[in-house]
């Protein structure tokens, strides 16, 4: 699952807050990483599905935006291992 979630979404806390929702996850869901991702990035993902390992560039203007606690859309058909950002 992906998303992008403006920053302005997020409210300024003190050191002691416990913090804020990013995502609602259910059942075996789990977050792998967060990004601060421009709309001119590019995202290497790489993962395993029924053909194997794949690996795939998605640019940050291809990512929806939601709301903060949105779970997202899936950005591939598997299980991702890696999301790196691309200089």
């Amino acid at each position: 699952m992906g998303k992008k979630v403006p920053l302005d979404q997020y409210p300024q806390k003190s050191r002691a807050a416990v913090g804020v929702v990013t995502a609602e996850l259910a059942g075996t869901d789990r977050m792998l990483t967060t990004l601060l991702v421009d709309e001119e990035d590019q995202l290497l993902l790489t993962w395993t599905g029924e053909r194997g390992d794949q690996a795939t560039v998605i640019r940050g203007s291809d990512l929806k935006t939601f709301l903060r606690t949105h779970p997202g859309v899936p950005l591939v058909n598997g299980r991702i291992a890696s999301i790196i950002k691309l200089a």
